[in-house]
Order: C-alpha cells, then structure tokens, then sequence
C-alpha cells in the first residue's frame, strides 16, 4: 500500500542500519525507555523509594504508546548493505534527525510494520 506521512518523524533508533539497512522512526519526538518516564514500583510516585504499590500498569501503556507512535524505515535489500542507506553528507544519521514527507510502501515483515521508501527520481516519491 503506497503510503505518505505528511508529518516529521524522528529517528529514535539507527542500531540496524549497518546490519539490516533499518531505521527506527517516531512521531512526536524521541521515544524513551518506559521505565525512564515512569516508575513501576511507585504508584503514586512519591520520589526514590517504592513506598507505593506496583506501577507496571502504567509502563505497560507507556510501552503501548510507544509502540503505536513507531515505524520501521527500511531499505528494502536482504542482508548487510553494501552501503549505508539514509546517511547525510557526514556520513551519519544521528538520534533525533528528522525527515518530513516520507512517501513509501508499507509492508509488514519480521513482526513489524515497515515503509519501503521509493528511490530517488523515482515518480511517486523521493527517498529520504
């Protein structure tokens, strides 16, 4: 399904890029670690000691937030690529880059949804 999302995602994970030519991306910002936003042993939160009940409740739907916020960017090539797709002209791509108007093919493989972006030149859209 050709998709366009006319909104800035960032890159919120780069680890695949060298092995898989994958790019981890959000809306809204950066996506943290649940556990670095809430508490799961405080609920209330009443500072550093875990005086109240479990909080895994609230982990749980931060993770779920996180997930439904997240897209894989992918290269579309089987295996290492030959060369690193995505990258600026530093030859980098950093946590918190941006990209704007990602125009692809989403696909669903490896149990996640993921957009093939089109090459550059190509008619329906261009790479980020």
């Amino acid at each position: 399904m050709l998709v366009q999302l006319p909104y800035t995602l960032t890159v919120t994970g780069n680890a695949d890029l060298g092995t898989f030519g994958e790019v981890r991306l959000s809306r809204n910002g950066v996506v943290y670690q649940p556990t670095q936003i809430v508490d799961p042993n405080d609920d209330p939160a009443s500072g550093t000691n875990s005086s109240g009940s479990t909080n895994v409740a609230a982990v749980t739907a931060y993770n779920n937030q996180n997930l439904f916020r997240t897209i894989l960017l992918d290269d579309g090539r089987n295996g290492i690529p030959l060369s690193l797709p995505y990258i600026d002209a530093n030859n980098t791509l950093r946590i918190g880059s941006t990209i704007t108007n990602l125009t692809g093919v989403l696909g669903f493989g490896f149990s996640n949804y993921r957009i093939l972006p089109f090459p550059s030149g190509h008619p329906a859209g261009a790479a980020p």
